[in-house]
């Protein structure tokens, strides 16, 4: 739960601000503080937002945060200073609430990574990174090498819901015609064609379509929820089984391959420029990571811990391209497996963007094309033998 809370301090200045958890917790945690408590209020949509997003902070909140941070450790400020700024400053609850927590857990002792773990609401991913931050004491830089692998992740994610707008809005638009055409247009239409008419497959077939969709959109509607939600089930239960079939079909599997590649080679190179040794990065890619190329890293590290060198284990696998073979083989040679990873991730995602323009430029007239069709359909079913029966009347008064 998200509280907004307004107390009093010693000096009687007011202090508000955002906690997170039970009612009794923010109120020990304020009384701790020794802050006398005047408004305690629910914030029942950031509560519900909290609740859905499983506590998971976003990824453009999380690129502003880590950059902020890392600015502020190298103009010297402290840990506990620069996550009460953040708590009292953020218009973020989670990030405001997480803040809090961390800062408690620092006063008790806890490391930096220890208390973002504690929270819930940090990837596991900037936990490694920070771990590894605190141990080589270099944490301005992990800072900035987070906030550079969250921008980019948010940028992803915008890229992606940009290229399925276009698709969405003209599927919304097609079955939006498709119930109106079928309750307000058929019923008016039908009276009206001639009984030669009723004999054509095209236009008995509109009109079977229009009562079906008439009779049982209700418990279609209902199907489609259903589908729906066992959909989402299954994808959250079986992520593996649901991203290896993706990867077999023939244009999208491509786009999320370079994807993948592209976004495991970049948390490899963020992990491997902390410190993190190898084989311990590959364990932390695989768990971020879960998905197919995900779970070809973690065999990579199998076969790294056998014997074989990393560009060995990635043959071994028989998953990865010889692009990335060979550019992990280079860095093997110039003793850099960070940059070289860089160099993967960033040939993948050229590739990846290269893909998404090529399937949204093809889908543009391909969805144009249904609506023209679907028109074309309700022309030829309906209109033309209407159009030929006045016709004929129009001859036989003249």
């Amino acid at each position: 739960m998200i509280w907004h809370y307004r107390t009093v301090n010693a000096l009687a200045h007011e202090v508000t601000g955002i906690e997170m958890g039970s009612r009794q917790e923010v109120v020990l945690r304020l009384k701790d503080q020794e802050l006398m408590l005047v408004s305690l209020d629910l914030d029942v949509m950031a509560s519900l937002k909290h609740a859905l997003s499983d506590g998971a902070i976003r990824s453009d909140k999380l690129a502003f945060f880590f950059r902020d941070f890392a600015n502020m450790l190298t103009a010297g400020l402290a840990l506990n200073p620069i996550l009460l700024t953040f708590k009292e400053s953020s218009l973020d609850v989670q990030l405001a609430g997480a803040c809090g927590k961390i800062s408690e857990d620092l006063v008790s002792g806890k490391s930096l990574a220890q208390a973002m773990e504690n929270t819930k609401s940090f990837p596991r991913l900037a936990v490694h990174v920070i771990s590894s931050g605190e141990k080589a004491g270099h944490l301005p830089l992990v800072m900035g090498l987070l906030a550079d692998h969250f921008k980019f992740s948010g940028d992803l994610k915008g890229k992606c819901l940009g290229a399925l707008i276009y698709p969405a809005c003209v599927l919304v638009f097609l079955l939006g015609a498709l119930i109106y055409v079928s309750q307000v247009v058929v019923p008016q239409l039908a009276p009206l064609l001639p009984s030669e008419a009723l004999q054509e497959p095209l236009t008995r077939g509109m009109l079977a379509l229009s009562s079906c969709v008439r009779t049982g959109w209700l418990p279609l509607l209902g199907g489609l929820l259903i589908s729906a939600m066992v959909g989402v089930i299954f994808v959250r239960h079986k992520p593996r089984r649901w991203a290896d079939f993706l990867l077999r079909l023939p244009l999208l599997g491509l786009i999320l391959k370079d994807l993948q590649i592209s976004v495991c080679f970049f948390e490899l190179f963020i992990l491997l420029k902390s410190g993190i040794p190898l084989d311990v990065a590959l364990q932390a890619v695989s768990l971020s990571v879960n998905d197919g190329t995900g779970f070809q890293m973690e065999r990579s590290r199998a076969y790294l811990s056998a014997g074989h060198t990393f560009s060995g284990a990635l043959i071994a696998t028989k998953y990865f391209p010889r692009l990335v073979i060979e550019t992990v083989r280079l860095g093997e040679e110039m003793g850099r497996y960070d940059d070289y990873c860089e160099r993967v991730f960033k040939l993948y995602y050229r590739s990846f963007e290269t893909r998404v323009g090529i399937l949204v430029g093809a889908l543009q007239p391909l969805m144009l094309g249904i609506c023209g069709v679907f028109i074309m359909a309700m022309a030829l079913a309906f209109l033309k033998p209407i159009y030929a029966n006045l016709t004929q009347i129009g001859a036989l008064k003249q």
